[in-house]
């Protein structure tokens, strides 16, 4: 289970978050900290294709669009303010995450003079079947939403509404509600979505998710950090310097003195084993050995951090090397017979127990000890991840200065996210636009450092309180924009930083989605490519035929397949009709004889007539 040498225990992302069977996508939110367009798409993807992650079929933009349409309106991802990472490339559909993503805004923390830290890593799924029953999924990591190889965990629990009450879900609820708080009304009909929260909250706080696990039960969800409904973590016995145990396990990526301080504490570790800690060497570096005498104390070895080769499948000779480390955070403590394991997206850190916004889970069980833990991660000492370290010989060590200019580029980034901004765009002549930015920047503010830019244009200026763009495309608007961040070292070398940032920009044309339709679905091969992905029930399938069609050469013959289409147009109504509004919404936006023929049209206005006349 905890065996990271075995494949086995290794899970794929997209396919945690695909439905079950005889289940569709009813609606999804989720948290993270970072966040690449990227994964969101591949999210995206999972969701609106009900299929595992394959590159081929990621960069097909017409499988791409239909999975969007079907999807776009049923996800919200809430992400740290200022940690949206820039695309590798940025593809024209990009610009429908604007209104999935919502940035959180938390208030400054005076006391330490800099914002506290959006941080959980969930997912909360409804699913529904064709009865119209939901199915409620809960998935609780350590990743964020990025394509990061760190080791990271992973846990999933499903649960329906208990008729007998025994409900375990009203922490979540809680934690449902606080984001709902942090909707904001230029969000993309963000009463409707504010109004989808408030009903799933209700329902969660009736729904019982059960464990169905050998090893472990009683569930308990603890979000931290949002205001009065925050779970008193500190008076767990984990973190409540007064209450003992026999054993305890740490595994968290980072760590502070503050927290270890409590965890090391001599009087309270009753057993005769030793606590034991798995960490970074970067953050064993930067508290020494002060806190960390009653531990054993492991790292991953450097074999191990040098990284897995990463091999692209539309090519042999695409391998790139990426370091990874632990990032999942893991803690088991032992306590006479009963055995206490938490999860989630805390560091053992000060500010991760006492200042972000986290999500904890704990699970009891009767038998998984700390023992059976250490064994599971460390297994064959001779074929181990893990290095044991000499805990007397740790030093603390200064932070790198590029790793401390990188934190202060970054939280000045996050100032900016916080302050007042707005984006107005205007019509210049046909087809072109002008984009005018006000921001209230603070005086105290030097935005010397900085240049912000379009999303989807190269066009680039200094960050001021006034900023117009003339001159712009239509797919050069967007309410992502660019913001670069740079600065030098005493040595003079420089650090770059870019990210992603959200502005609200109005009013931007309807016209844009009409516009990334027509140049995917642009000839009539790709718009009979499009229909056979609306009507499929098996995506991979029918995008492995359409490949063979294109590597052989042959051509979608709407003579022979509009009479089979017909057939599976009154099917796909009858079971999902949103996906004819898909459809429709392409009819309506092309005009174009040589992309959709006479005869589709005919067929298709018998179609809606056979359905009354509306779909």
């Amino acid at each position: 289970m905890f065996k990271p040498n075995e494949k086995s225990n290794r899970l794929n992302y997209c396919k945690a978050l695909t439905c079950p069977e005889g289940y569709s996508l009813d609606f999804a939110l989720g948290t993270t900290y970072s966040l690449d367009l990227e994964t969101l798409a591949a999210v995206c993807f999972a969701f609106g294709v009900d299929s595992e992650y394959s590159e081929s079929m990621m960069n097909n933009p017409v499988i791409l669009l239909n999975a969007f349409q079907k999807v776009s309106d049923k996800i919200l991802v809430f992400n740290e303010p200022g940690q949206i990472h820039l695309p590798n490339k940025i593809s024209q559909l990009d610009f429908l995450f604007e209104k999935i993503v919502v940035p959180v805004l938390l208030k400054k923390d005076e006391s330490q003079k800099r914002y506290p830290a959006f941080h959980p890593k969930i997912w909360i799924i409804r699913y529904i079947n064709i009865d119209g029953e939901y199915l409620y999924r809960l998935l609780v990591l350590s990743r964020n939403l990025t394509f990061d190889r760190s080791w990271d965990f992973c846990f999933s629990i499903d649960g329906k509404i208990d008729d007998n009450n025994q409900s375990n879900g009203k922490e979540l609820s809680y934690f449902i509600d606080f984001l709902i708080q942090n909707i904001p009304d230029s969000l993309t009909n963000s009463a409707q979505k504010k109004l989808i929260l408030e009903n799933l909250s209700n329902e969660i706080r009736q729904v019982f998710f059960e464990t169905n696990n050998k090893y472990f039960d009683n569930f308990v969800l603890m979000p931290l950090g949002i205001g009065k409904k925050s779970y008193p973590v500190t008076e767990e016995r984990l973190l409540n310097r007064y209450k003992s145990f026999d054993e305890l396990v740490v595994f968290s990526p980072f760590i502070s003195n503050e927290v270890m301080e409590t965890f090391n504490q001599q009087g309270r570790n009753l057993g005769k084993h030793k606590r034991t800690l798995f960490t970074r060497d970067f953050s064993l570096k930067k508290i020494g050995n002060k806190n960390l005498t009653n531990f054993d104390v492991y790292t991953v070895k450097d074999t191990i951090y040098e990284g897995e080769e990463i091999i692209s499948e539309d090519s042999e000779d695409k391998t790139e090397k990426q370091n990874q480390d632990i990032h999942a955070k893991l803690y088991q403590l032992d306590y006479k017979k009963e055995h206490y394991f938490y999860f989630g997206s805390a560091n053992a850190t000060y500010n991760g127990f006492n200042k972000n916004v986290e999500v904890l889970c704990r699970l009891n069980s009767d038998g998984y000890t700390c023992s059976k833990f250490k064994r599971d991660l460390i297994g064959d000492k001779n074929n181990s991840a893990f290095q044991k370290l000499d805990v007397s010989k740790l030093k603390s060590e200064d932070d790198d200065k590029i790793k401390i200019l990188t934190d202060k580029l970054e939280q000045s980034i996050k100032e900016i996210c916080h302050m007042k901004s707005l984006g107005t765009v205007n019509e210049t002549e046909e087809g072109k636009y002008s984009l005018k930015l006000n921001i209230e920047i603070p005086c105290d503010f030097d935005k010397s450092y900085f240049e912000i830019g379009l999303f989807n244009s190269p066009k680039r200026t200094a960050f001021s309180e006034n900023i117009v763009f003339e001159d712009l495309e239509l797919m050069e608007l967007s309410e992502f924009y660019i913001i670069t961040a740079k600065d030098k070292i005493q040595n003079g070398e420089e650090v770059c930083i870019e990210r992603i940032i959200k502005i609200q920009t109005s009013p931007i044309p309807e016209t844009r989605e009409q516009f990334v339709v027509k140049s995917i679905i642009n000839n009539r091969e790709s718009f009979f490519e499009y229909i056979s992905y609306v009507l499929t029930d098996d995506y991979i399938l029918t995008s492995f035929e359409n490949k063979n069609k294109q590597l052989l050469g042959l051509e979608h013959n709407e003579h022979e397949e509009i009479p089979a289409i017909y057939e599976k147009l009154l099917k796909t109504c009858l079971l999902d009709n949103s996906r004819i509004k898909d459809l429709q919404f392409v009819m309506d936006n092309i005009d174009d004889k040589e992309i959709i023929p006479d005869d589709f049209r005919k067929l298709y206005k018998v179609f809606i007539d056979a359905m009354g006349g509306q779909i």
